[in-house]
């Protein structure tokens, strides 16, 4: 018998709106109505994308998130967070805190979550490309040890729990340590597209990334008016 194939996307939405809406996006993604299906199908195989309805009654999307990233079968897979509720700057930089890849506030954003859904796809699978035969060293940037192959980095031994786009991040700034990097330029060369990213977002990004390398001998300095240096 072939191996079943790998769910691509995954989503709970206990409402008819963001069910349509996914549904229209990402026609072969798996919906679940309830937390509890939705975990326990996650966590038995984990999909290359998860999107989470953050306004389950059943469990705050921010717990919901927590439960994900410190499982190490569902951490690396990407989680877009969807409200359908008013949110403040300070509570969606805090969903990229928890592990969010992507944060949506509906209706604004209805008409962009399915081009940048699938634009998180696109890019994890362009980054994910299999590497050489022999694989690659792990190298280090500060105090940091980073596997290019598993996407990783630890520090000290512990592995720290980088999204992909922050991990995408660190490699990108440790390739021009000592640059100062525009927003823009990050926008183009990290993002790979600038559909529904601002400057604030990558400012929230360059935020959380600081605090989880925290201890590890590399600093992201602002430059005002212009971007960021990456100093190791």
């Amino acid at each position: 018998m072939p191996p079943r194939k790998k769910t691509q996307v995954a989503a709970l939405s206990p409402g008819l709106e963001l069910s349509r809406l996914i549904a229209a996006a990402l026609p072969d993604a798996v919906l679940y109505k309830t937390a509890s299906s939705f975990i326990a199908a996650v966590l038995r195989r984990a999909p290359e994308l998860a999107v989470i309805d953050m306004e389950c009654p059943e469990i705050s999307g921010a717990d919901l998130i927590l439960v994900l990233r410190r499982n190490p079968g569902a951490a690396a897979m990407l989680i877009a967070a969807v409200s359908a509720a008013p949110r403040t700057s300070r509570e969606i930089a805090s969903g990229f805190e928890t592990g969010a890849d992507e944060y949506f506030v509906l209706p604004g954003d209805a008409a962009l979550l399915g081009p940048r859904l699938v634009n998180l796809l696109v890019n994890r699978r362009a980054r994910s490309a299999p590497p050489a035969a022999g694989g690659e060293a792990p190298v280090k940037i500060g105090a940091l040890e980073v596997s290019v192959v598993s996407r990783t980095a630890a520090l000290k031994g512990r592995e720290l729990p980088l999204t992909s786009l922050e991990f995408d991040m660190l490699l990108y700034f440790a390739g021009n340590a000592g640059r100062v990097m525009g927003r823009g330029t990050l926008i183009q060369q990290v993002w790979k597209t600038d559909l529904g990213v601002n400057l604030r977002s990558v400012d929230k990004r360059i935020e959380v990334l600081r605090k989880k390398l925290k201890g590890s001998g590399v600093t992201i300095s602002t430059v005002f008016g212009i971007g960021y240096i990456f100093k190791a």
